[in-house]
């Protein structure tokens, strides 16, 4: 090889290098105001959000257990707070939290279903532990998405799809067996 072919072969060399520096340097530095973007318009609602899905799964806890008809109105008081500012919630994150808001609506709906089935401890205690895994896995999702910035994944979406389904799924267990025994009565 000549002199001046090997001079011009390293001269590309390097300018591929430089090339190759300044994009990742520049898709390093998008990703990183992705990821800062994301947060910010997480940040605002995040300890609102999991006190909300905290409160949604205690008061639906204490609502099976509640026994005075006075403890089950205040309890229930409690759980309509919390479920109204976890709608509201849900509807200001809709977009930052994508594929993962129809799991908070379907949480929403657990102190009025353990309501239902209050009578029957236990289908109300089964129903809870399918709400108690859905909650505390849009829990888990939710700090993780707020903590890496980003989105939630796909795989965190099908998760919290398959736990909200578990749930739901039970729930109609529930009153197809409700509607079995008022028959027979």
């Amino acid at each position: 090889m000549h002199k001046n072919t090997i001079t011009l072969l390293a001269a590309l060399i390097a300018a591929a290098a430089s090339i190759y520096t300044a994009i990742l340097a520049f898709l390093g530095k998008y990703s990183a105001e992705l990821r800062l973007a994301h947060r910010k318009t997480i940040e605002p609602h995040i300890c609102e959000l999991a006190k909300a899905i905290h409160e949604t799964l205690a008061t639906s806890n204490i609502l099976i257990k509640a026994r005075s008809a006075e403890s089950q109105v205040n309890w229930r008081e409690r759980a309509d707070f919390a479920k109204e500012k976890l709608k509201d919630l849900r509807v200001m994150l809709k977009y930052s939290l994508w594929g993962i808001t129809n799991g908070l609506n379907t949480l929403t709906r657990l102190p009025d279903w353990i309501e239902h089935a209050r009578a029957f401890p236990e289908n109300a205690e089964a129903i809870f532990r399918r709400g108690k895994k859905l909650g505390d896995t849009l829990d888990n999702v939710i700090r993780h998405s707020y903590t890496k910035g980003v989105p939630p994944s796909w795989i965190d979406r099908f998760r919290i799809l398959r736990l909200e389904r578990h749930l739901r799924r039970e729930y109609a267990r529930f009153k197809g067996q409700h509607k079995i025994q008022e028959k027979d009565t």
